[in-house]
C-alpha cells in the first residue's frame, strides 16, 4: 500500500508538469513604493492524473509564500543606515584611542624591558666571567680571547707533491690525533719544502703540538711559529700565528718559564700596535697571559692600560677592569676604579668600573655611586642605579628609595632602579616598601612596574597582594590583568571561577579564560564549558570554545557538536 501510494503521487506530479503552462514569477515591487505589488489570485489546481484522481491532495502554491526580495526591499528600507554608520565611527573612534594609549604603555614597557635584559645578560656575563676566576691568584682566563682557528682549510692544491700528504695530516688534526698529525704536518716540510702547504703545515704543526700541551711539545711550538715568520714572512696566517704564540708563551709563562713571561710583558705593554681587531685581539691576550702568570706584577700594567683615552683602546681597558677588579680588592683598585667610572669616554668601560664598583663594600665606592647617579648621561645614571640596588650596603637601598620616590626624579630612572630589583636582591623590607609606594602613587607605568616587578620576586605574601589587586574592582584593568597573569598559575580554580563570575569587565574575564585554557585541572574545563553554555557575551564563548580546542577532555568535543548542530 504505501509503494502504491508513491506511485499515485509520482503520477499526479507528473500530470501537473505536463498540463500546467509555467506562469512567469511577478516581478518584485521597486523600493519606492510604499506597498508591495498586489499578488494575482490563487490559479485553481489542474485535474490530476487519472491514477489519482480518486484521493484528494492539496498541493500549496508556490506564489502563497512570501516574497524574499520584497521582504529584502522592506527591511532595508527599515534600517537607519546613517545612525547604525555614526555609532560605528564612534565606537571605532573611542576604541582607537584606546588602543592607542595601551599600545604607548605597553610598546614604552617593552623598550624598557629589552634594555633591562641587555642590561642583565651584560651583568650576568661579567658574574660568569668573574666566577670563573679562581680565588687562589687568577691563573683561569676571565677576558675574552680571541677564537683561534681548529680546523684546516681544505687542500687546495691537487697538483702539489705534498697535496695527499697535507690531506691525511688534516684528518689526522680533525680526528685529535694530534701526535701523528703532527708528524704528517712535519712530513709535509720534509719531502717537499717549497711546497704550497709549507707555511700552512709549520703553523698547524705547531697548533698540533700546542693541544698535546707537555712543556718540550710547547717550546717546540714555538721554534715552528718563529721559523715560519722566517721563512714566509707573507704567509696568510700571521694573526693566527701571533695569537697562537701568545697562548703559548702564556702557557709557558704559567709554568715559570722567565723568557716566556718577559717576552708576554713585553707584547702587553707594546703601544705600537695598530687599531685592528686582530692585533687588539692579540693585545687582549697578552694582558690576560701576563695576569695569569703574575698577577701582581700586573696591577701597575693595568693601572697603566686604565689610564689611557684613546678609542683604540677600549677593548684592552674593558680587559683590564676585569683583571684588576678580581686580582685586587684594596683602597688603590677602588681609587682606580673611581676614576675610570668617572672620566672614561667610553660608557662600556665606564659601566664595566661601575659594577665592579656594585661588588665594592666601602663608603668611597658607595659615594662614587650615589654621585654618578646624577651624572649628565642618562645611561650612566640607570647603570648607577643598578649597582646602587646591588651594593651590600643598607644606605645603598635607602638612597635608591629615595631616587624612586622623589616625584622629580626622571621617569625612566625611576623605572630604571624598580627594574634592577630581582629576586635574589629584594628583601622582605623592599616588598613591605614596594607595596606601601604602590598605595600612594599616582603614576600610571610606576604601578606598572612596580606590580611586574613584585610578581618576578614571588612568594605567598606577594601573591595574596597581587591576589587582592586582581579583585580590586577599582583598580585599572591593565593592573588587574598583570597581577592575574602572576597568580593565576597557581591560584586554585575554584577561586579563578569566582574572580569571573564577580568581574564586571571583558578585559579580566578574557585573562580568566586564557588562564583556564592553560591550566590542566578538569575544573578549569569545567569552567569553560559553563561558560560557553550559559555566558552571554558571544565574544567570551568564542574565547572559551578556543580555549576548549587545546583540552583532550571528551565533554569539549561533545559540546562544539552540540552547538554546531542547533
Amino acid at each position: 500500500m504505501p509503494r502504491l501510494l508513491s506511485l499515485i503521487v509520482l503520477a499526479a506530479a507528473a500530470s501537473l508538469s505536463a498540463q500546467t503552462p509555467v506562469r512567469p514569477r511577478p516581478a518584485p515591487a521597486p523600493v519606492a513604493k510604499p506597498a508591495p505589488a498586489p499578488r494575482p489570485a490563487p490559479t485553481p489546481l489542474p485535474p490530476l492524473a487519472p491514477l489519482a484522481r480518486d484521493w484528494d491532495f492539496d498541493f500549496p502554491d508556490p506564489l502563497d509564500f512570501p516574497d524574499i526580495d520584497e521582504l529584502h526591499a522592506e527591511a532595508m528600507r527599515s534600517i537607519d543606515f546613517d545612525r547604525l554608520h555614526g555609532d560605528a565611527m564612534e565606537q571605532g573612534r573611542r576604541a582607537a584611542e584606546k588602543g592607542r594609549l595601551k599600545a604607548e604603555l605597553q610598546i614604552d614597557n617593552e623598550r624598557w624591558n629589552i634594555e633591562e635584559m641587555r642590561e642583565r645578560a651584560w651583568d650576568e656575563a661579567q658574574r660568569a666571567m668573574e666566577f670563573n676566576w679562581p680565588a687562589r691568584g687568577a691563573l683561569a682566563p676571565i677576558a675574552p680571547l680571541a677564537p683561534l682557528p681548529s680546523t684546516p682549510r681544505a687542500a687546495w692544491m691537487p697538483g702539489d707533491q705534498a697535496d695527499t700528504v697535507y690531506r691525511r695530516a688534516r684528518e689526522l688534526l680533525n680526528s685529535g690525533e694530534y701526535r701523528r698529525a703532527a708528524a704528517a704536518f712535519r712530513e709535509v716540510l720534509s719531502r717537499t719544502p717549497n711546497s704550497a702547504y709549507a707555511a700552512d703545515a709549520l703553523y698547524w704543526q705547531a697548533f698540533a703540538l700546542y693541544r698535546i700541551g707537555g712543556t718540550a711539545e710547547l717550546r717546540s711550538a714555538v721554534t715552528l711559529l718563529d721559523e715560519q715568520r722566517a721563512k714566509y714572512p707573507g704567509a696568510r696566517m700571521q694573526a693566527e700565528t701571533e695569537a697562537l704564540t701568545v697562548r703559548i708563551r702564556g702557557a709557558l709563562a704559567s709554568r715559570g718559564d722567565a723568557g716566556a713571561a718577559a717576552l708576554i710583558r713585553t707584547a702587553a705593554a707594546d703601544s705600537m700596535l695598530r687599531c685592528d681587531r686582530e692585533e687588539q685581539s692579540v693585545r687582549v691576550e697578552a694582558l690576560s697571559a701576563l695576569a695569569r702568570s703574575d698577577a701582581q706584577g700586573a696591577v701597575p700594567l693595568l693601572q697603566k692600560t686604565l689610564a689611557r683615552k684613546d678609542a683604540c683602546s677600549i677593548p684592552l681597558r674593558r680587559t683590564a677592569v676585569f683583571l684588576l677588579g678580581s686580582i685586587s680588592r684594596d683602597g688603590s683598585a677602588v681609587t682606580t676604579m673611581t676614576q675610570v667610572a668617572r672620566t672614561d669616554p667610553s660608557f662600556e668601560v665606564r659601566a664595566s668600573a661601575i659594577e665592579w664598583l656594585a661588588r665594592s663594600p666601602g663608603d668611597d665606592a658607595l659615594g662614587t655611586l650615589e654621585e654618578l647617579a646624577r651624572d649628565t648621561s642618562e645611561r650612566i645614571q640607570r647603570t648607577a642605579v643598578r649597582a646602587l640596588v646591588a651594593h651590600p650596603a643598607p644606605r645603598a637601598r635607602t638612597l635608591v628609595r629615595g631616587i624612586v620616590e622623589r616625584s622629580e626624579t626622571p621617569e625612566r630612572l625611576r623605572l630604571e632602579a624598580l627594574s634592577a630589583f630581582d629576586r635574589e636582591r629584594t628583601t622582605a623590607d623592599d616588598v613591605t616598601w614596594m607595596r606601601a609606594l604602590y598605595s600612594r602613587t599616582e603614576n600610571p607605568r610606576i604601578r606598572s612596574r612596580l606590580v611586574g616587578t613584585l610578581s618576578n620576586v614571588g612568594g605567598p605574601e606577594v601573591d595574596q597582594w597581587l591576589l587582592s589587586l586582581a579583585r580590586d574592582q577599582d583598580t585599572d584593568s591593565d593592573t588587574r590583568r598583570g597581577a592575574l597573569r602572576r597568580v593565576g598559575r597557581t591560584l586554585a580554580i575554584t577561586e579563578l571561577a569566582k574572580l569571573y563570575d564577580a568581574s564586571a569587565e571583558r578585559p579580566i574575564r578574557e585573562s580568566v579564560i586564557e588562564t583556564l585554557g592553560q591550566r590542566t585541572e578538569a575544573e578549569a574545563t569545567d569552567k569553560l564549558l559553563e561558560i560557553v553554555k550559559s555566558g552571554t557575551d558571544p565574544q567570551l564563548r568564542s574565547r572559551a570554545i578556543s580555549a576548549l580546542t587545546s583540552k583532550k577532555d571528551p565533554r569539549a568535543l561533545r559540546l562544539l557538536m552540540e552547538i554546531i548542530d542547533k
